[in-house]
């Protein structure tokens, strides 16, 4: 999927020689609520992109899988986290993330963009819990802004995953949408964690400089401001830097620095996609278009 991504482009509708529509999947081929993985990836983003095309079969199934998500919320302390249940199959069974890919960031994320897609208040309230158990658990030395993996410790990350990088790519949408300054502060202050981290990162997009590129390119979108796109930039020579040479090919490797695989999340798609974005414009993929096209705003 993440592949062919780079083909159609997400929540892009077209029409082929036979009227099919293309870069869209059926809605009886896109899991059911009940059936969504239970750990609340960022998987579930796939569905807002699919709301945020507009058409009625789509966002009734997208809000079938915010009804879900906000069902599976808990508060303590005044903070919100959507806990991966105890039973499920994986090492992070039982763990409350903050990140974008198992947790708050991710969550907060989608229920956003289906709160603007739908005009659903409740989804937005849990939205905003999302942003303000966030803005509380970050902490910021030197003008860098980092967040613990989960609620049990304090592990430092920078990444889209898990780290600064995902968290700052909803709190940037979500100051967007607010108006709320501290959100796109911090947001910027995550930009300068990641900057300062660069050297020590993998390629990939989930867990690596594709990803981190990309939220950089988010700012630079958002605030005008050319250097976060000069940062991107730094980061594509990182990347550079960690090429392996295939039958005269210059190539990135995965995450392990070991291998060469086509995988959006790991491998050379994904970090394809941040580079072409990088040279000619163009939207991130697979994050709503409710969640982009605002006026710039200012980031401090």
């Amino acid at each position: 999927m993440g592949a062919a991504g780079l083909r159609t482009g997400p929540g892009r509708a077209g029409h082929g020689p036979v009227g099919a529509r293309t870069g869209l999947p059926d809605t009886d081929r896109l899991p059911e609520p009940g059936r969504l993985p239970r750990r609340l990836r960022g998987r579930t983003h796939p569905v807002a992109v699919l709301g945020g095309t507009g058409e009625a079969e789509f966002l009734d199934r997208a809000r079938q899988a915010a009804d879900a998500v906000t069902a599976a919320a808990e508060r303590h302390d005044g903070h919100i986290r959507w806990p991966v249940p105890a039973d499920y199959p994986s090492a992070l069974a039982g763990v409350r993330h903050y990140g974008f890919a198992h947790g708050v960031a991710g969550v907060g994320a989608f229920l956003l963009a289906v709160a603007r897609a739908t005009g659903d208040g409740g989804y937005a309230e849990q939205a905003d819990a999302a942003a303000r158990t966030l803005a509380a658990v970050a902490e910021v030395e030197d003008g860098a802004a980092h967040w613990p993996t989960a609620d049990t410790g304090r592990r430092y990350k920078t990444h889209w995953c898990s780290g600064s990088s995902g968290v700052g790519t909803f709190l940037l949408r979500y100051g967007q949408t607010s108006g709320e300054q501290r959100y796109l502060d911090l947001a910027a202050q995550a930009a300068e964690a990641v900057s300062r981290a660069r050297r020590h990162a993998s390629p990939a997009q989930c867990h690596g400089l594709a990803g981190d590129g990309d939220f950089l390119l988010d700012l630079a979108e958002a605030t005008g401001e050319d250097r976060y796109r000069e940062a991107a930039g730094g980061l594509v020579a990182c990347i550079h830097h960690r090429h392996a040479l295939r039958d005269g090919r210059r190539l990135a490797p995965d995450e392990t620095g070991t291998a060469v695989v086509a995988d959006y999340a790991t491998g050379l798609s994904g970090v394809l996609a941040f580079h072409l974005r990088l040279r000619h414009g163009g939207p991130r993929l697979w994050q709503p278009a409710l969640l982009t096209g605002h006026s710039p705003v200012a980031a401090h």
